[in-house]
């Protein structure tokens, strides 16, 4: 129960994600941003919660022992040698079938392209969902969700100053709208970028609802 929302372009990577999980009728605040894997790269998962998490807790320990596989190639050697075992214990604990999807935002670094890629934690598809200037939507609604992003996008992506943290909490407002019962605040933002070139940086903020102003460092 998720909403994901990721653009890329160049060298640059932006997220945003809501942080309700709802067990039953329980409701708590779950990180669904997970940082990053690099500094062109940015993860966020939607589906089982605490499987999802528990893979990429391991996937980190790995990158930290191998520093060569903070590229996008490691991303991807590092989840097929793991998620299949994880998957398999998320399964013998409950009767249900076991739904989760990593969405990566990567940057332009050189060697690999400006991309948005799902990973699928069942089956270990990957899947390039979005290329350089792309939105890209997923979670509770996916299909529903992309509509927001696209219809906000074209709302935001026409100015000269692409406030990238508006089109994020319009887009929220609107998923949360749509779907209160799986989606709400407060919500994660989180970019990776040249600031100020050539240096980069990962910038992370927790937003609260709606009202609260925009940044200028989520400005392109």
């Amino acid at each position: 129960m998720t909403a994901i929302f990721a653009y890329v372009k160049d060298d640059n990577a932006f997220v945003a994600a809501d942080t309700r999980r709802a067990i039953l009728s329980l409701s708590t605040v779950a990180t669904k941003v997970h940082h990053r894997w690099s500094e062109h790269i940015l993860l966020a998962q939607t589906g089982a919660g605490q499987p999802m998490t528990e893979l990429l807790c391991e996937m980190t320990v790995w990158r930290d022992r191998n520093p060569g596989l903070v590229t996008f190639q490691g991303l991807v050697d590092v989840f097929n040698k793991l998620h299949a075992e994880h998957f398999r214990k998320a399964q013998e604990r409950t009767k249900t079938t076991v739904i989760g999807t990593l969405v990566a935002a990567c940057a332009a670094d050189g060697i690999s392209p400006a991309q948005i890629v799902t990973f699928d934690f069942e089956t270990g598809a990957q899947t390039v969902v979005g290329a350089c200037g792309s939105v890209y939507a997923d979670g509770t609604d996916q299909a529903g969700f992309l509509e927001i992003a696209q219809s906000q996008f074209a709302r935001f992506g026409t100015s000269d100053r692409l406030e990238l943290d508006g089109w994020a909490i319009a887009c929220l407002e609107q998923a949360i709208a749509a779907r209160p019962n799986a989606v709400g605040w407060p919500a994660d933002l989180a970019i990776v970028r040249p600031y100020p070139a050539p240096a980069r940086l990962t910038i992370l903020r927790r937003i609260h609802d709606s009202t609260e102003p925009l940044n200028p460092a989520f400005a392109l």
